[in-house]
């Protein structure tokens, strides 16, 4: 069994985001999220976090840029130890928050 992402609204990648997604298996220890670039296929961020939540928080610091287009997957490891398929690739933007002046 495999998780299944959220969709993932466009973000600032100087802002960071929360990453959800659904589970159906055994109580979940940890998740691994990893991105990559959609145009050159090249990982831009991989890490794993310990948490039973089933969200990935990614931080300010994540190496994201904005104006890019991201394909993202997740996979979650059980309480057992077992490792998830990797989720079904979902693509989306980062782009810099717009300000607005009078």
């Amino acid at each position: 069994m495999k998780p299944v992402l959220y969709l993932i609204p466009s973000f600032d990648s100087s802002l960071g985001s929360t990453i959800k997604f659904s589970w159906l298996g055994n109580q979940p220890i940890s998740n691994t999220l990893r991105i990559r670039n959609n145009i050159t296929n090249v990982v831009v961020y991989e890490k794993s976090q310990t948490t039973m939540r089933l969200e990935h928080v990614l931080s300010s610091a994540s190496g994201l840029i904005n104006g890019t287009l991201y394909n993202i997957s997740v996979k979650v490891t059980d309480s057992n130890g077992t490792d998830s398929e990797w989720s079904d690739q979902l693509l989306f933007y980062c782009y810099t928050t717009p300000t607005f002046e009078i």
